[in-house]
């Protein structure tokens, strides 16, 4: 089957199942680091500190740094709304 047989509707889907398992890949990845990470008992704020840093890494190295600070904008609020976290 060659690109050309698919439909535009197939071609689609076909990308969008793969952008969701690239994200269920990192998420389980990442999920996983930071679970060790706890079991060492790393304080949470070093752990933050790491992934914050991380974040920042890609984002210069993917020049997605506008779309990465609207996403960490919207965490922000998230996080600030939350209980306990005022």
């Amino acid at each position: 089957m060659t690109d050309q047989d698919l439909t535009e509707q197939e071609q689609h889907q076909l990308i969008e199942d793969a952008i969701a398992a690239s994200r269920k890949t990192a998420n389980a990845v990442i999920a996983s680091g930071v679970a060790k990470l706890q079991q060492q008992w790393i304080e949470a704020r070093y752990i933050e500190e790491a992934l914050a840093s991380e974040i920042i890494s890609l984002a210069l190295q993917s020049r997605s740094g506008n779309q990465t600070a609207a996403f960490l904008r919207t965490l922000a609020t998230w996080v600030e709304g939350r209980d306990g976290f005022h």
